[in-house]
């Protein structure tokens, strides 16, 4: 019978694996809920992103075509370009997202400049200066800048220690003048990179803005200045790039949508600020649409994967170890009761096939289990034999030396014919002092027989059964096989009885 410890490891080790699997299945599809909505979010992040960046650009534009149109444009006069200067000052001031505003000629001579230093001071300069000198291709560009457009590019300024993103945007007055004039303004856009920063409400993703120039990382989970990282674009690719080559490919095929790479993934849009007027400097300096070209990209990393992954494991954890605890003292309850129950059945079972005295089948059970014999006997043709044992004047063993005598021989009977027949064979008690056993399967009359001999033997020669017992047990024994000797119970019964008596009556009752 299956004890209780192990019944509880197998009810506790089946139910156990149920909850996990469950368990498994419930995090795989949050997992990919999970998965799906934060694609979905970082998708609305970075369209947010998109157009708040054009807006941007529309902003920069009114605020470009407001500066052109200054009247003092039109007049040479220092004066003139003096309040201009001043003009162009308090534009600065009062905007604070300009690092400087210039009049530039297209003789490449700078007329006037309006700039704020680290403290916020304005700075005026009026005069005649080569200050682009150090940005030819901008200068190249202006020259062939085409009318109502501007000029967009980035750059890079570390003069602060820090890597600093500087816009320059150019439009040409409208004035007629000769030579033509160009306002430049010089935008401080990590004022835009913070906004954008701050669309994405500190998820944890890092912002890319890649543009025909260079690529801008940055890590929105900060959402501070200064944590901008630039890299040019020139004969090799951008880190992520590097990295990440099929997707940063996947991305220059396509406007916009995802890229999976490994458990992390990109999200992108495609920006063309050409449709608004503004065009960027293509390779030989020279402006056209084409070069304006931005990249707006969320990257969302596998180990912010995982920490999403971990976050969902971790709400599972708890719910998953009460259940386990929950399992394991339902199973515990439910093994000791069915134990129990199988117990009360065993002993029920027990008390009604076996003899209370000796332990052997009673009458019953006997003749239950030399049936089934018969029974297997028919359908499978495996024969087997039956023996009879009676013991000899047992009825003066209770006179001469009492009941109890009597009950020490029944179950040193029993035990010493159980010590010699198989563990399988059926040995019961069918009277008082009549014992009967089913020897399946057997080889035939000799080995029946030696079985009888050896029961005889155990009968015969132990020690006396019982203090005061003058000799061993004495019995007769008489054996019938089956098919050999019949077929039926009945005919079998009446051989093996017949040779009991036969051996009773060959040998003398021996005195005990």
């Amino acid at each position: 019978m299956v004890k209780w410890p192990h019944l509880f490891v197998r009810v506790f080790g089946l139910g156990a694996a149920a909850i996990l699997a469950v368990a498994f299945a419930i995090y795989e599809a949050r997992r990919g809920e999970a998965l799906v909505q934060l694609e979905a979010e970082q998708g609305a992040t970075v369209a947010a992103q998109a157009s708040f960046f054009l807006d941007v650009l529309h902003r920069l534009n009114a605020d470009l075509q407001i500066l052109s149109r200054q009247s003092e444009l039109k007049m040479a006069e220092p004066e003139a370009l003096a309040r201009l200067a001043d003009e162009f000052g308090e534009f600065v001031r009062a905007t604070r997202n300009y690092h400087s505003i210039r009049l530039v000629d297209s003789l490449q001579v700078e007329r006037l400049r309006a700039s704020t230093d680290e403290f916020g001071v304005v700075h005026t300069h009026v005069g005649p200066s080569l200050a682009l000198a150090d940005d030819v291709r901008l200068a190249t560009a202006l020259a062939t800048l085409a009318p109502d457009t501007m000029l967009l590019t980035d750059r890079v300024d570390t003069s602060s220690g820090h890597p600093r993103p500087l816009w320059r945007l150019a439009v040409t007055a409208p004035d007629g003048a000769t030579p033509a004039r160009h306002v430049v303004a010089v935008y401080r856009a990590d004022t835009l990179f913070d906004r954008l920063t701050r669309l994405a409400r500190g998820a944890e993703t890092a912002l890319i803005l890649a543009s025909r120039s260079g690529v801008w990382s940055i890590s929105t989970g900060s959402g501070r200045a200064g944590s901008w990282d630039y890299r040019p674009l020139g004969a090799e690719p951008p880190e992520f790039a590097s990295r990440h080559p099929g997707a940063w490919e996947a991305m220059e095929r396509d406007f916009g949508g995802t890229v999976h790479v490994g458990e992390g993934f990109f999200v992108f849009r495609t920006l063309f600020p050409a449709i608004s007027g503004f065009w960027g400097i293509d390779a030989t300096g020279a402006a056209v649409p084409e070069a304006s070209e931005w990249r707006v990209i969320a990257f969302v990393s596998p180990q912010a994967v995982a920490r999403l992954e971990g976050r969902i494991l971790d709400s599972l954890v708890p719910s998953t170890i009460a259940a386990l605890l929950a399992l394991a003292l339902i199973a515990w309850i439910g093994t000791l009761h069915w134990t129990s129950q199988r117990h009360r059945h065993a002993r029920l079972m027990h008390q009604a096939t076996t003899d209370a005295l000796t332990g052997a089948l009673n009458r019953a059970a006997f003749d239950e289990g030399f049936r089934a014999a018969l029974d297997r006997y028919a359908e499978t043709g495996s024969g087997f034999a039956l023996i009879y044992v009676d013991l000899d004047r047992f009825k003066s063993v209770n006179d001469r030396f009492g009941h109890e005598a009597g009950d020490a021989c029944l179950k040193e009977t029993v035990r010493r014919m159980r010590a010699v027949i198989r563990e399988t064979d059926l040995l019961g008690r069918l009277g008082g002092d009549e014992f009967a056993a089913v020897l399946a399967p057997i080889k035939g009359r000799a080995a029946a027989e030696a079985i009888l001999d050896k029961v005889r033997g155990a009968l015969a020669d132990g020690p006396p059964p019982f203090p005061g017992a003058e000799r061993a047990i004495a019995a007769s024994l008489g054996v019938a096989l089956c098919p050999e000797d019949g077929t039926e119970a009945e005919m079998l019964l009446r051989t093996a009885d017949r040779g009991m008596y036969g051996a009773k009556r060959r040998h003398a009752e021996p005195q005990v």
